[in-house]
């Protein structure tokens, strides 16, 4: 059996349409760059590795307890989110966001080219959930961000066009996190 023929499902599982999670690009690099070049032993712990990822992120109820008590808000927080809605095709998504579990922010936010919404919120040092969810749209997204004497997190909801349709084509939340200050406007 040829090395690419035991790694075909496992590439197959991911750009198959289906996402593991909606950070699946990663998931996809991951495999891509990975599953070519491991065989034996290495395969075996890439694979098991992976799978183990797959299932800690499709149960996105664990970084989202609803009945926990809400992170509150505080202008001189250390973790900032910004907000921003892409899509000038879709109506307001609804982002309900959740630090370490709880709830932090919940809101419809609608298309407005380069009008972003920010909040601030003190936590502590170290490593920090952040998951994104919508229920219109029914998708989600999580990262871990580490938190030091002070982040900006971005997430932002958009999608690619269909070429057929020209309507909305693989809508996601895209999360990612820097040291620099993001403008909020």
């Amino acid at each position: 059996m040829e090395r690419h023929e035991r790694i075909f499902p496992v590439r197959r599982l991911l750009s198959n349409g289906k996402e593991i999670f909606p950070a699946n690009k990663i998931s996809r690099s991951i495999a891509n760059f990975c599953m070519p070049r491991l065989c034996g032993s290495k395969a075996l712990v890439a694979l098991t590795t992976l799978s183990l990822l797959a299932t800690s992120c499709s149960t996105a109820t664990s970084l989202a307890n609803p009945h926990a008590p809400p992170l509150e808000s505080s202008p001189d927080g250390n973790l900032v989110l910004v907000l921003n809605n892409e899509s000038p095709v879709n109506p307001p998504i609804d982002f309900n966001v959740f630090i370490d579990g709880r709830p932090s922010y919940s809101k419809e936010i609608g298309f407005t080219p380069h009008q972003m919404e920010g909040l601030c919120f003190k936590v502590t040092k170290g490593s920090h959930a952040v998951y994104v969810n919508s229920k219109k749209v029914n998708i989600w997204a999580a990262q871990s961000v580490e938190v030091g004497e002070k982040v900006w997190v971005h997430i932002s909801y958009w999608h690619t066009l269909d070429p057929e349709s020209g309507g909305p084509f693989n809508p996601h939340f895209e999360i990612s996190s820097r040291l620099e200050p993001i403008p909020v406007y």
